[in-house]
């Protein structure tokens, strides 16, 4: 018996010697984290135009000029053009953004339009910018309106008749 018990001590220590060289054992529970997800769909920036851009009659004197809107609307001009009173009125471009209330908007705006003759005599418009902020933000009702001028060079020697052109404005959010 003396054997057994040897035996079984001896095995008993293999068996421990053996789990000691094996390293600790651990066991842990699974651990877990909830992650939120959210989204918010924003709605659509809209524009509308409210009012084209018309620079009024204007008369050639002598020189060509310039012709643009101040500050207040009011119509100003260089050189030697004359506007005259009766007919086509002057009027700022008028817009009406709607949005995310507070939230950064850009207007993008042509650096140039070409004004066409129905003759092929062209004039240029440039200069084109907003009279607003540098950064617009759309308003706690998520409204901004906003004008726009620019500035048309007439030459000295323009054909007299209507011209006409045509540009893109585009509002993103910033």
């Amino acid at each position: 018996m003396n054997n057994l018990c040897s035996w079984s001590t001896a095995i008993g220590g293999l068996a421990f010697l053996l789990l000691g060289l094996l390293g600790p054992i651990s066991v842990s529970a699974q651990n877990t984290v909830s992650v939120n997800v959210s989204v918010e769909i924003v709605e659509p920036l809209t524009i509308e135009k409210t009012s084209d851009l018309s620079f009024g009659n204007i008369l050639i004197d002598s020189d060509g000029g310039t012709v643009s809107f101040d500050a207040d609307g009011n119509i100003q001009m260089t050189g030697g053009l004359t506007f005259l009173n009766s007919g086509s009125q002057p009027v700022q471009a008028s817009f009406n953004i709607s949005g995310r209330p507070g939230t950064g908007i850009n207007i993008e705006l042509p650096q140039e339009v070409i004004l066409i003759h129905p003759d092929g005599h062209e004039i240029i418009l440039d200069g084109i910018t907003p009279n607003t902020d540098a950064d617009p933000t759309l308003d706690a009702d998520g409204k901004i309106d906003f004008l726009l001028n620019g500035t048309l060079h007439v030459l000295q020697n323009q054909e007299s008749g209507d011209y006409s052109g045509t540009f893109i404005v585009t509002v993103n959010y910033n």
